[in-house]
């Protein structure tokens, strides 16, 4: 996390194959989010959903966050990850 925002440093080479974008189209986490969900509604729920799990995990102590969401991908479309 830099001056505010979050920033994306590395993609590895599996992502990169999976997923299809680059450090430099998704090099902070807002652009991520548009990418990887183009519908605004969707968008705004997955990332309502992803806080509310950050927020309960970090209060158990926890040190990772699953979710299952549908992604849009470059290389295939709409796929279902977690």
């Amino acid at each position: 996390k830099e001056e505010g925002g979050h920033f994306n440093r590395f993609i590895n080479k599996r992502f990169q194959e999976e997923i299809g974008f680059t450090l430099a189209e998704i090099s902070t986490i807002d652009d991520w989010f548009d990418y990887a969900y183009p519908d605004e509604e969707y968008r705004n729920a997955v990332k309502e959903a992803w806080e509310l799990k950050v927020i309960e995990a970090t209060k158990k102590g926890a040190d990772s966050v699953f979710s299952r969401v549908r992604i849009h991908t470059r290389t295939k479309g709409l796929q279902w990850y977690e």
